[in-house]
């Protein structure tokens, strides 16, 4: 009987040192202080990969940006190229209908000379090739003319 209250002591015994072994390891894997730590390690890395992806999605938008502004700027110059040849088609068209709705009668047109004509069309700002389609004419001749007489003036 004396064994066995001994076998049952030291079981006893060796459960409580067990119990304490333990208890001792949950507390050090379940403490509080060291969680903590743990997690503030894994939010720190967690936030540097985040600033990482970031900085490289900031990078491809910044690329792409510029791109865009290289696009816009071309589309502008464009756009101010066609109104310039716009303008001038409109005075193309203006100075063509000033031409054919100012029809001279023959008689006076007879009096006046070529180079009369010439200067006094180029005084109305009308271009060498308008005024040498107008007078039947080379624009050559009509060149020359506008020539000559800015020379005397």
């Amino acid at each position: 009987m004396v064994n066995t209250i001994l076998v049952i002591g030291l079981q006893v015994v060796s459960f409580f040192l067990l119990f304490l072994l333990l208890r001792k390891r949950l507390e050090r894997c379940l403490n509080p202080q060291e969680l903590g730590g743990k997690v503030k390690e894994e939010l720190t890395s967690i936030m540097v990969e985040l600033n990482r992806t970031t900085d490289q999605n900031i990078g491809l938008l910044e690329d792409k940006i510029g791109e865009l502004k290289g696009l816009v700027e071309k589309a502008e110059k464009r756009i101010a190229l066609l109104k310039r040849e716009a303008e001038r088609r409109d005075a193309s068209q203006n100075v063509y209908r000033q031409i054919t709705q100012s029809k001279q009668p023959p008689e006076e047109k007879e009096k006046r000379s070529v180079q009369e004509e010439v200067v006094r069309l180029h005084r109305e700002g009308f271009s060498a090739a308008v005024i040498a389609g107008h007078l039947g004419k080379t624009i050559g001749e009509v060149e020359l003319i506008i020539s000559l007489e800015r020379r005397k003036s």
